[in-house]
């Protein structure tokens, strides 16, 4: 059996058929392309931009290049035509503990110094830098720790300059943003801590403010070289967890308990008030509501929503630089919810859930009647707080600001 081979066409003119190479991808605008593609890619013209942009700025680079030599030359030649007089201009003496830094035409030469320093006079700008230790002193501030006790601490901090060039041109100002580092370092530090680990560890505690604080500070040419925490003053102990947070007066003290094992500033308060009882004086908490401008005490249904939308009302830009703080609110009970006062950003802000930036400055937790009555002005936040119908953590002094806002809510302010 003989099989037959046909010879297969090569030339597609013989065979009468067609191949269309075309692609259905466009490569650009440029239709000297035999194949066009739907990605972009960089043509001649493209490049031709792009190598106009970068021969304009490198123009620019070296037209600013020229004109800082030529007026650094004329200023050298003014300087050598009037010799021996710019002497006495040219050159600054620097005691050991000093540098500057030099800026020339705005631009930056840099560090110089101790001893004899050379300068041009007129267009060069020099600015001192201290490098010696020096120590700045955190306010006490009272502090909600993790165990529930109410404290007063401070610190010491000792600082100095390592990098002179970035204390100049990195941060605005040195002093202030130091202190303000260490500052929040310190309070995010003690809030998780307890009142047994605070006291024993006081050492232990101001080297890990130091090293936290130091991570953000190299960025700014700083080192702190010693934070040593002040003595800590407890204002309230920890809560008993098996007795209520409520603060009893001397007299109606819980069984076993003893007024000599509260602090002095709990036992002069618990005091003012059997005082005030003994006097025929009715409590805080039995006291007729007074009379309030607002519409807050104007109805017993509202929600905690509808008291902070009324409050959002009052809100103006100075009562939030006066109280600069970002309070969360934790409504107890069937009706509650997480509610947060932004009272440090623009005109302030209220509204449900966490805060628009995830941070607040203190949290405070209370059932819906108790936040309805202390800003209808019935309770005062301090006296809350001592009482035990509201709980607080984070800063506390952030926390009772909020009066500056009842007061206003009240007319009182």
């Amino acid at each position: 059996m003989s099989v037959k081979y046909s010879r297969i066409p090569t030339d597609d003119c013989e065979s009468g058929l067609t191949f269309d190479y075309s692609s259905p991808f466009s490569y650009d605008q440029d239709y000297s392309y035999k194949y066009r593609s739907a990605f972009k890619y960089s043509t001649n013209k493209d490049r031709q931009i792009y190598s106009n942009l970068d021969t304009e700025s490198l123009q620019s680079t070296r037209s600013g290049l020229i004109c800082h030599i030529f007026l650094s030359g004329v200023f050298i030649l003014l300087l050598i035509l009037t010799f021996p007089i710019s002497i006495w201009f040219s050159f600054k003496m620097l005691p050991n503990f000093q540098k500057v830094v030099v800026f020339r035409l705005g631009k930056l030469i840099g560090a110089k110094g101790p001893g004899m320093v050379f300068v041009i006079p007129c267009i060069d700008r020099l600015h001192k830098v201290d490098v010696r230790i020096k120590a700045f002193n955190v306010p006490p501030k009272q502090i909600i720790i993790g165990d529930g006790a109410v404290i007063e601490v401070g610190a010491d901090v000792h600082y100095r300059i390592r990098d002179v060039e970035k204390s100049i041109t990195c941060v605005q100002n040195l002093d202030q943003s130091t202190r303000i580092l260490v500052q929040t370092a310190l309070l995010k530090l003690l809030v998780r801590k307890n009142l047994a680990e605070i006291e024993t560890q006081r050492n232990a505690l101001g080297k890990s403010v130091q090293e936290t604080s130091n991570e953000t500070c190299a960025a700014w040419g700083v080192e702190i070289c010693r934070i040593e925490l002040s003595q800590v003053k407890v204002l309230r102990g920890p809560p008993a967890k098996s007795a209520p947070t409520m603060m009893f007066p001397p007299g109606m003290m819980p069984p076993g308990a003893s007024s000599s094992n509260l602090p002095p500033a709990i036992q002069q308060l618990a005091s003012a008030l059997l005082t005030a009882q003994g006097n025929g004086a009715v409590p805080v908490e039995q006291q007729a509501a007074p009379q309030s401008s607002t519409s807050l005490g104007s109805s017993e249904n509202m929600t905690a929503a509808d008291i902070l939308q009324a409050v959002q009302a009052v809100l103006t830009e100075s009562l939030v630089q006066k109280v600069d703080a970002i309070i969360q609110f934790q409504i107890t009970g069937d009706t509650g919810g997480l509610y947060y006062l932004d009272l440090k950003h623009g005109k302030g802000s209220a509204g449900e859930g966490m805060a628009p930036n995830g941070e607040s400055d203190a949290t405070l937790m209370m059932s819906l009647d108790d936040l309805q009555a202390m800003f209808t002005g019935q309770i005062k936040p301090f006296q809350a707080y001592m009482t035990g119908r509201l709980e607080a953590a984070g800063d506390l002094d952030a926390a009772m600001r909020l009066e500056e806002v009842i007061k206003k809510i009240t007319g009182k302010s």
